[in-house]
């Protein structure tokens, strides 16, 4: 099964992310179309470009 979504980031997480890059995403296991990247993973890769 497979799932598409969209989240607005920030231009500074754009610009950190490359094609094909893996992202980790948290979900609600009986509705997985409703989804968001961790936002832990968020915070750890903004923090690394600062």
């Amino acid at each position: 099964m497979q799932h598409r979504g969209a989240q607005r980031i920030s231009e500074n997480l754009f610009y950190q992310l490359q094609r094909r890059d893996t992202v980790r995403v948290r979900f609600i296991p009986d509705q997985p179309a409703i989804s968001a990247l961790d936002p832990q993973w968020v915070a750890a890769i903004e923090q690394h470009s600062a």
